[in-house]
């Protein structure tokens, strides 16, 4: 065929409309309608193949295998169920999440003490290793207490970098894929249905 089929058709009108409903994520009335517009015309695409080819030598049984293997696929289920409910029984819900994750990056020192424990009893000690012990034992508090106070200015002063990643989606419902993106999946659904489209045209037209 040397113009679009019509299920060819059908997926350009089904792309466009979920890229209108990626564009509005603000305003979810149009994200859901144009979201909806993009299920019921991406459903149509396998309709649409058989009405364009159901002449063609072979098409009724090479369908039939596709058919087979459109039941099995999970995502195919999933968007075919949308889109029943979709025409039959109301919204396609749709939850918006947001995803901050705030990274913080602060300086961290350190104070070590080291006591030395001497062999000899004080009293056996010559007279420099008894001054040196003395000495020790009035400077060791003073560092201390000398650096806590630096680390408290530091504190103060303290410049810390700090990150923030916003990210956010939009997920279906259910459970069992309440952990994919929906616009993502539906470009997963897409590709496939493209995939079907492609092969029918190379071999019927």
């Amino acid at each position: 065929m040397s113009e679009k089929t019509n299920a060819r058709n059908k997926l350009g009108q089904a792309r466009y409309f979920a890229l209108q409903a990626s564009r509005a994520a603000a305003d979810r009335d149009a994200l859901v309608s144009n979201f909806e517009a993009a299920i019921v015309f991406a459903r149509s695409v396998t309709l649409c193949l058989q009405s364009d080819f159901h002449d063609s030598p072979g098409f009724p049984e090479w369908y039939s295998q596709k058919q087979e293997m459109m039941r099995k696929d999970p995502i195919f289920n999933l968007f075919v169920e949308k889109r029943n409910y979709i025409l039959k029984e109301g919204t396609a819900v749709v939850h918006k999440t947001i995803k901050v994750e705030i990274t913080e990056t602060i300086g961290v020192s350190e104070f070590f003490t080291c006591k030395v424990k001497r062999g000899q009893p004080w009293y056996r000690r010559p007279p420099k290793m008894l001054w040196e012990d003395i000495r020790a034992a009035i400077r060791e508090p003073l560092r201390e207490w000398l650096w806590k106070r630096k680390r408290r200015q530091e504190a103060k002063l303290k410049i810390t970098s700090t990150q923030a990643k916003v990210s956010g989606g939009h997920y279906f419902d259910d459970p069992a894929w309440s952990g994919r993106e929906v616009f993502a999946l539906f470009e997963e659904y897409l590709g496939k249905l493209e995939l079907i489209v492609d092969e029918a045209e190379r071999t019927f037209s």
